[in-house]
């Protein structure tokens, strides 16, 4: 005797799918903002809206199986592998069009800082007798990451003209006081030196006739995003006959005290 049979229809509407839909989806929304590939990024957040949508529209992802109505089994509908692998498919190729489109239209940041020494200063433009002070810029470059110093010194070095730098940087140690700054992209931090040795009238007036010359030499030691550490060398030299209105150290170029590693 033949058996009327009723297939449920799936409820498209259902609190409970919708609730899944976007809980699922949120969290692959959430999993492609994290540092990973620009691919599996953008194809995270396409399988989030893909489960979104199977959450308002669970038919969509189904397949109507006929009643078999000798063996009694009613009509029904199952989830559709295959309509997932193309569901799975297109959210590949879109995550792989959308990180390609990605990499060409939006500027990179660079994973290392790009740290330069903005300027070389003392808070009295001339050098005078007494606590020598010297003010230096250290500048983050625009495209890079925020920028944190592991280690930073300044070092005064007075040598006679005919020999006036060693071949290696003998650098003074310092505290580091500068240990735990950071910088942002494009900012500069102001940084402040203060000599231990007094400057007497006499040192002063050698180094304005010319017979001693006056250095500053020191490094910075940086992180960016990453844990790698970087470092920049720089080296100037104060020059009394300058003019003031273009600042009184002027630039040395000596390879072993200007590096970048």
């Amino acid at each position: 005797m033949p058996t009327n049979h009723k297939t449920a229809p799936i409820d498209d509407g259902s609190s409970r799918q919708i609730w899944i839909g976007w809980g699922t989806g949120i969290v692959c929304g959430i999993l492609g903002l994290f540092p990973v590939g620009l691919f599996l990024r953008y194809t995270l957040l396409c399988l989030g809206a893909v489960l979104v949508l199977r959450g308002h529209r669970p038919g969509l992802f189904t397949t109507y199986i006929p009643a078999q109505i000798i063996a009694g089994v009613p009509a029904r509908q199952e989830v559709s592998v295959k309509i997932w692998i193309l569901a799975l498919s297109g959210c590949m190729f879109l995550g792989g069009a959308a990180g390609y489109l990605h990499s060409k239209l939006v500027p990179r940041q660079s994973e290392r800082p790009s740290v330069t020494i903005a300027a070389i200063a003392l808070p009295d433009i001339f050098l005078k007798a007494g606590t020598v002070i010297v003010k230096w810029d250290i500048k983050n470059s625009v495209a890079g990451p925020l920028l944190t110093i592991t280690e930073a010194n300044l070092t005064l070095w007075y040598a006679p003209p005919q020999n006036p730098l060693p071949q290696k940087p003998n650098y003074i140690p310092t505290p580091s006081k500068l240990q735990g700054v950071t910088i942002a992209p494009g900012e500069i931090f102001e940084a402040t030196f203060r000599a231990d040795r007094e400057l007497t009238e006499r040192d002063l007036a050698l180094i304005n006739e010319g017979s001693i010359k006056l250095y500053a030499l020191g490094y910075v030691k940086y992180r960016g995003s990453t844990t790698a550490e970087y470092s920049k060398g720089f080296a100037a030299v104060y020059k009394p006959k300058n003019d003031p209105r273009f600042g009184m150290f002027d630039h040395v170029e000596q390879p072993n005290y200007n590096y970048e590693y």
